[in-house]
């Protein structure tokens, strides 16, 4: 059984790797940008020869030139539609950074431990309101009452009420328990092979972390985004957990209110992006 690994040492091969992700794909797109000015330097000559060939020609050099431009435009097409994937994955992948910065910012308000870290740079990447409306008519489409709810989010948010960041709160976990009953029905989640009651005092409830793991296994098809959804799920459920106890005792700072709010929000917004819907 390999040893598990340190967070540090977590966090430190991310961050190696995506520095060299970065430079691999600085290198490919000066590569491709010479490549291009090549291409570019010989156009004139071929678009010369549009006529020749369309009269016909025998002429074996000729021709045979243009099989090696047609065979080069064979690979850079197929290359084409690759790098269409690849980037396309790059940018899912670079995408949920945010996950890890948010998740990380409120594990250091609400784990109990008091490591000396400073949690202002990280917030500069908290979710912010910007795209919140076109999220809300993106949620519309699967249901209209959990799109106008998770609208007026925004508006609970920089409304005027004393205890707006509150209900935002509410609103916002109302919208993340809303939102998994509609991508999934109970029955569905006990068809699983997996599935089995938590509670043997209650064998028909499915609970919220067996459903969050069924719409992911339905509607995410990698399975490193998919693990990485269920596991930003369990860690945000086990901040709002801890916030509600801490609000019953009425000890609580506004920023641990904010910290779980973001994540909360940015997670909800990653899952909308993941659906395949």
């Amino acid at each position: 059984m390999s040893k598990q690994r340190l967070p540090s040492e977590l966090i430190e091969d991310t961050e190696r790797r995506l520095g060299g992700i970065q430079q691999r794909i600085a290198a490919a797109s000066e590569q491709a940008g010479y490549a291009q000015k090549m291409i570019s330097a010989s156009k004139p000559y071929w678009r010369s020869a549009d006529k020749i060939f369309m009269e016909g020609t025998e002429d074996e050099i000729l021709t045979s030139g243009y099989d090696v431009v047609q065979s080069f435009n064979e690979e850079v097409h197929s290359l084409d539609e690759q790098s269409g994937e690849f980037l396309n994955k790059v940018q899912s992948v670079m995408g949920s950074a945010h996950i890890v910065a948010n998740s990380t910012g409120s594990t250091a308000a609400f784990s109990g431990y008091p490591f000396d870290f400073d949690p202002k740079p990280l917030r500069q990447f908290r979710y912010t309101f910007d795209s919140h409306d076109e999220y809300a008519k993106r949620i519309s489409e699967l249901d209209s009452s959990l799109g106008q709810t998770f609208g007026g989010i925004k508006g609970a948010y920089f409304g005027s009420s004393k205890d707006g960041l509150r209900q935002a709160l509410f609103l916002t976990r109302q919208t993340f328990d809303h939102f998994f009953d509609v991508l999934v029905k109970d029955e569905e989640v006990k068809q699983q092979s997996w599935w089995s009651p938590e509670n043997p005092q209650e064998p028909d409830v499915v609970s919220r972390p067996q459903r969050i793991r069924y719409a992911a296994e339905k509607y995410v098809d990698d399975p490193a985004r998919r693990q990485l959804l269920i596991d930003g799920a369990q860690h945000m459920n086990n901040v709002y957990n801890k916030l509600q106890k801490l609000h019953k005792r009425g000890s609580l700072d506004e920023e641990k209110d904010k910290d779980a709010l973001f994540e909360m929000l940015d997670l909800l917004k990653t899952w909308v992006d993941s659906l395949k819907v």
